[in-house]
């Protein structure tokens, strides 16, 4: 059996996406990046980011 690369990359983000709109993901990685040590207000821009890419501005 082939493996459809570009079919599994797109569901991957697909799902991840989905994942990402739950406000309680968002929560766990932003505690999760500042338990790691990175500064808050940095933590904060990388979330923007990745709503901001995922659509969710």
């Amino acid at each position: 059996m082939k493996l459809n690369k570009k079919l599994i990359w797109d569901r991957t983000k697909h799902y991840a996406g989905v994942i990402w709109r739950v406000d309680a993901v968002k929560s766990l990685a932003l505690t999760w990046l500042i338990r790691v040590g990175v500064p808050s207000g940095i933590a904060g821009l990388a979330l923007a980011i990745a709503d901001a890419l995922n659509g969710n501005v």
